[in-house]
């Protein structure tokens, strides 16, 4: 209770009775791991001032989870990762899985797209970063090294969607087929995610 799993570094413990959604009431953070080999990790958030109640269930998916006041108003926001490329034409070490950060707002714990936004990298930042992924050698067969689909999201997470599209036309090894089919079964994959909608709203839509 007021602990997270043992593989987190919490950046702020939650005691009990810490008010952590700025409602002015007193709450009580419960984490459980069902005991499976990287999952599940849920964290459930109660109130306990004058009525007891259950205030949100959190499902951190493989975690790692934490709360942390990032924007310093005194309520903690809670962060997580997106678990929707877990083993996506990979293995579960090598699947990425981009930050999410939540705040409570509007009696829930909904996504903070302005916590999440990061300014878009420059075009020669990208091409970098593509040349890195070419001489690491990694992307020896047809499909693309998880590496590259891993910057993808990070930058589709940050509200740099377009800035994605490009890096891919960047990294994309000449001569190699297959980059449109890549390109849709990745767009169907991460329309699965529950965070999908608000993604596509912070990416206007791209």
């Amino acid at each position: 209770m007021g602990e997270l799993h043992e593989t987190n570094t919490p950046k702020e413990r939650v005691s009990l009775g810490k008010d952590i959604t700025g409602r002015g009431v007193p709450n009580m953070v419960i984490s459980e791991w069902t005991g499976g080999a990287h999952c599940c990790y849920f964290v459930y958030a109660f109130e306990i001032g004058k009525r007891f109640r259950r205030l949100a269930t959190l499902d951190a998916g493989d975690g790692p989870l934490d709360f942390e006041d990032l924007d310093r108003d005194g309520i903690l926001e809670f962060l997580m990762r997106d678990w929707t490329f877990a083993y996506w034409k990979t293995c579960f070490a090598c699947s990425p899985a981009p930050r999410v950060i939540l705040r409570f707002r509007s009696a829930a714990y909904r996504m903070a797209p302005n916590l999440m936004r990061r300014p878009p990298p420059t075009p020669a930042e990208l091409a970098t970063r593509a040349k890195e992924l070419w001489e690491s050698g990694k992307w020896k067969e047809e499909l693309p090294s998880p590496d590259v689909w891993s910057v993808m999201l990070d930058l589709i997470y940050t509200g740099n969607a377009r800035q994605a599209w490009e890096f891919i036309e960047m990294a994309w090894r000449p001569g190699v087929p297959g980059k449109e089919d890549f390109l849709k079964d990745f767009q169907v994959q991460l329309a699965k995610s529950r965070f999908w909608p608000d993604i596509k709203a912070m990416n206007r839509g791209r």
